[in-house]
């Protein structure tokens, strides 16, 4: 009977022993926040006399949800659950066995940086109950990048509106009517005259001569003291006709067998001077019409008669002879289509008379050209068609 009551007070003993240490090992709110443990201890007596302890060890793990936006906390308890262990023994084998199979629980709180410092704890349960709490401060350094855009400007187009549509209408239309200028445009051209024009027929010899390109390959059909007049006079050898290859022909003829499309005639220094207004001015429409008809595919240009020196002037030799034959030749060129060609006006000076450096005989007869006249009428006439 006493050994009954000794093993019964024993158990008694270990069971409170037993419990009070398991509570003392279980994790407190305070220290994990997260965890709760629950022990229960039951004893049986079996018959025999002999006591079986068993012990059951049950660990729970709660998960706390993060307290801020900004943080975010993982708790992991690792349990162990005892054993149970039933095995006949005395009350000191027992106790020892069971403390050694005392479970034991860790639980750790992970914590993410933010932009906010946060608080990292460790909590470790022992005898003395003693948590640890260690603070870590994370810095976030923002870098901020600014990329500076250049914009270029965006051409604007010039606004098209119906004024300027039909002034650029106006400018291609002009620009078919004028005739374009055209290097090769005296290739095919004969210059008709008096000594006048032989002065110019001299001068473009000799500039070919030296090399230089002076109004294309034009042909001229000259001769001294040639008018409109005895040109249409029968042909021999005391007659005013120019030559072709060395034989004389007339105008009209000449034209034909040079080939020309252009025809540039100056005459009417010997019509004014030698015949009545009345005849020349008839005999001036009948040779233009003698060429025409004998070369239909010829274009006509008209040259005026050119200015006489000052001082130069005799009878019906006068410069304002000249100005009212040379308005005569306009008005035909108007009625009939063709071209007239105002060489006049290149070569005089401010009062209409011949400009002293264009003139080659000034103490003779102050009517022909000199190096000089002759290149400011080649001039005149290269700018006028060909645009040099």
């Amino acid at each position: 009977m006493k050994k009954t009551l000794a093993a019964a007070a024993a158990f008694l003993f270990l069971t409170c022993f037993i419990t009070g240490c398991l509570r003392e090992g279980a994790p407190t709110p305070t220290e994990s926040g997260t965890a709760a443990e629950s022990e229960s201890a039951t004893a049986s007596e079996t018959v025999g006399g002999t006591t079986t302890l068993t012990v059951t060890t049950t660990t729970a793990t709660a998960t706390e949800p993060a307290s801020t936006s900004a943080e975010k906390s993982t708790s992991t308890t690792t349990a162990k659950a005892a054993s149970t262990t039933t095995k006949p023994t005395s009350a000191t084998e027992t106790v020892t066995e069971s403390a050694a199979k005392k479970p034991l629980s860790t639980t750790t709180t992970a914590a993410t940086t933010t932009r906010k410092p946060t608080s990292t704890t460790a909590t470790k349960p022992d005898s003395t109950e003693k948590t640890t709490t260690t603070t870590t401060t994370a810095t976030t350094t923002t870098t901020t990048t600014t990329t500076s855009t250049t914009t270029k400007p965006v051409p604007t187009k010039p606004q098209t509106t119906r004024r300027s549509l039909i002034d650029r209408l106006r400018d291609l239309r002009a620009q078919n009517e004028t005739p374009q200028p055209d290097p090769a445009f005296f290739d095919d051209a004969v210059f008709v005259g008096d000594s006048v024009t032989q002065g110019l027929r001299n001068y473009v010899t000799g500039q070919r001569n030296k090399g230089k390109a002076c109004l294309g390959s034009a042909q001229f059909l000259c001769f001294g003291s040639m008018s409109y007049t005895n040109a249409l006079g029968s042909v021999d050898s005391q007659s005013m006709h120019p030559t072709y290859k060395g034989k004389k022909v007339r105008v009209e003829d000449g034209v034909q067998l040079c080939g020309a499309k252009k025809v540039f005639i100056m005459l009417g220094m010997n019509d004014f001077a030698g015949y009545g207004e009345k005849t020349w001015k008839k005999n001036v429409c009948a040779l233009l019409d003698k060429i025409v008809e004998k070369n239909p595919d010829a274009a006509i240009y008209v040259e005026s008669v050119t200015p006489i020196l000052s001082g130069m002037e005799h009878g019906r030799f006068t410069n304002a002879n000249i100005r009212t034959f040379n308005a005569y030749l306009q008005q035909v060129c108007e009625d009939s289509g063709y071209t007239y060609v105002d060489i006049y006006h290149v070569l005089a000076d401010e009062n209409g008379y011949l400009k002293k450096s264009c003139c080659g005989d000034p103490d003779v007869m102050g009517i022909h050209m000199s190096g000089e006249g002759c290149a400011a009428w080649v001039q005149y006439l290269q700018s006028a068609f060909c645009g040099a």
